[in-house]
């Protein structure tokens, strides 16, 4: 398939502003910005109070950043004007979070990330029991260190990667070749590839739908065994330094593994319709439905957001490959309801990653994976990527060459918010609905 040439001079750097506490009052600041449709992505208050805002502008393409050495003040500012503070405001432990009552019979379990609160046999409360902490495990060791950002079995390794590299690269005034820039994309959106196709076949079985469930994994893994010869695995992980990729990655034909992918994408779309017509219980949809939803307050972030109406997509909001290919986020127009939303994005984020693995790759710009030398240092930096269940932001700051803070958002902190709604809801009913904030 012929396609356009793309104009890789348009790859970007994405315009960063940080502003300091001068003094003045914060919420003329904060007013301004929430008055132009800022979204706040990440807020870090640090050991000794300090703190900072960062906040995405996706009209120009630009992320803000406001600090201060109040930062518990900062914040409950800014829950005047952002109603997604109200997430961080209990994600940092400034609002309290609910008590067990053993004496009224109460008991818990975890079950993906959250404190099921039950009494019995029902959900009656919820408390978010697992967190990720990453940058506790980075503290105080050097940047090129990225072992424990891949593991644990994560949907998003290689997104949390690449938010931790772009926020030690600005920090170290180091600037990535195009063609790294590319192959990064190709690296993400073949994780987005391998979770979504993941999420659908654990759907599939939960919905009675086996057979579906096993060509679904059959896809992902034909994905895998096309892409390891040039990547030396499934994933290529190990690719990703400080300033771009490791120079002795060999890539190849990119032409000819692009053309390799072809019949994955034309299985894929064979199976795209049974896909997008799984059937979901009854039940689940009128719950959802007659429950007050809160997606901009509750800071959902990926799929799930993009199915409650949330324009919110890094892929979309940040210069990079995905404006040179014009691409635009997948919106969901057949299925009704948020859980019939989240499972058509799904599959049709799918198609798209697969068409825009081919066309990047088809397409590579050439030139050095890697620049060895940067720009003036700025001792702090910031990164954002869209893993495959929504963005991933990454707050750093280097003393002498060492990780001194790294803070991350990751979506699961936002997304598990929405199993509050099936308070009262048996627990075997709980399982089918998890799978919106998986």
């Amino acid at each position: 398939m012929q396609q356009e040439p793309l104009d890789w001079n348009k790859l970007g750097n994405l315009n960063r502003v940080w502003m300091s506490d001068d003094g003045s009052d914060p919420k003329v600041r904060l007013e301004f910005l929430a008055q132009h449709g800022l979204r706040l992505i990440l807020a870090d208050i640090d050991a000794r109070g300090a703190g900072s805002l960062h906040f995405s502008n996706p009209v120009d393409c630009e992320t803000l950043h406001i600090k201060s050495p109040r930062g518990q003040e900062l914040l409950l500012t800014a829950s005047e004007y952002f109603p997604e503070t109200s997430r961080w405001l209990q994600l940092l432990g400034i609002e309290g979070g609910p008590i067990i009552n053993q004496e009224a019979g109460e008991s818990c379990f975890e079950d993906h990330g959250n404190l099921l609160i039950t009494r019995g046999g029902r959900l009656c409360g919820l408390y978010e029991a697992a967190r990720e902490w990453p940058g506790e495990v980075l503290a105080k060791k050097p940047v090129q260190g990225l072992e424990s950002l891949a593991g644990n079995g994560s949907a998003h390794g290689m997104a949390r990667m690449l938010a931790f590299l772009q926020a030690v690269e600005e920090a170290r005034g180091l600037s990535v070749p195009a063609t790294a820039i590319v192959l990064r994309a190709v690296l993400l959106e073949l994780e987005r590839v391998y979770s979504h196709l993941s999420w659908l076949s654990e759907a599939c079985d939960v919905f009675g739908r086996a057979g579906l469930a096993g060509r679904c994994q059959d896809v992902s893994e034909k994905l895998a065994r096309a892409v390891e010869p040039w990547l030396g695995d499934a994933e290529g992980g190990g690719w990703l330094i400080p300033g771009g990729l490791r120079e002795e990655l060999v890539l190849g034909d990119a032409q000819a593994i692009s053309e390799s992918l072809m019949p994955i994408l034309a299985e894929w779309k064979r199976m795209e319709g049974k896909a997008l017509a799984l059937p979901t219980p009854g039940w689940l949809s009128r719950k959802l439905v007659s429950l007050p939803l809160k997606p901009r307050a509750e800071g959902w972030v990926g799929p799930l957001a993009r199915a409650a109406d949330l324009a919110t997509d890094a892929r979309a909001e940040e210069a990079g490959p995905y404006q040179v290919l014009g691409w635009s986020p997948t919106r969901a127009r057949r299925r009704k309801g948020i859980f019939g939303k989240v499972l058509e994005i799904r599959v049709l984020e799918v198609t798209s990653s697969l068409e825009m693995l081919m066309r990047l790759l088809a397409q590579l710009p050439g030139g050095p994976l890697l620049k060895k030398r940067g720009g003036r240092a700025k001792a702090e930096g910031f990164g954002r990527v869209e893993g495959p269940q929504g963005e991933i932001c990454c707050h750093i700051s280097l003393e002498k060459g060492l990780v001194r803070t790294a803070v991350f958002s990751f979506p699961a902190d936002f997304n598990r918010s929405i199993a509050g709604v099936f308070s009262g809801a048996w627990l075997d009913e709980v399982e089918p609905g998890s799978f919106l904030w998986r």
